[in-house]
């Protein structure tokens, strides 16, 4: 399982359609249920990381046999240690893109 994190206009729907394009990949852009309040409220010490972790178990299937899982959503750089332990093996993916290029 591996998890795109970038800041908005970063290119995530781009990488998760092109990704979401190989036959053994997976790889939705904002899989619901997205996370926005509970990501923004554990960043803040207001929600804690067992109740997104509990929703991560339940919402985000694990790598099967010929499939490879992937999640592209700009929350997840919010909540990193949660995805660490539910997900020990997962490998991220942070998308950079100059700003510069979003203005012109």
């Amino acid at each position: 399982m591996f998890f795109v994190m970038s800041s908005g206009r970063g290119g995530s729907q781009t990488i998760a359609s092109a990704l979401d394009g190989y036959g053994n990949c997976e790889c939705p852009h904002h899989r619901e249920p997205e996370l926005i309040g509970e990501a923004t409220k554990y960043y803040y010490g207001e929600y804690p990381g067992e109740g997104i972790a509990a929703i991560l178990q339940k919402t985000r299937p694990k790598d099967e046999q010929n499939i490879i899982y992937g999640d592209v959503n700009l929350q997840y750089s919010l909540i990193v240690p949660v995805i660490q332990k539910v997900f020990p093996d997962a490998q991220y993916v942070w998308l950079l893109r100059d700003g510069r290029d979003v203005v012109a």
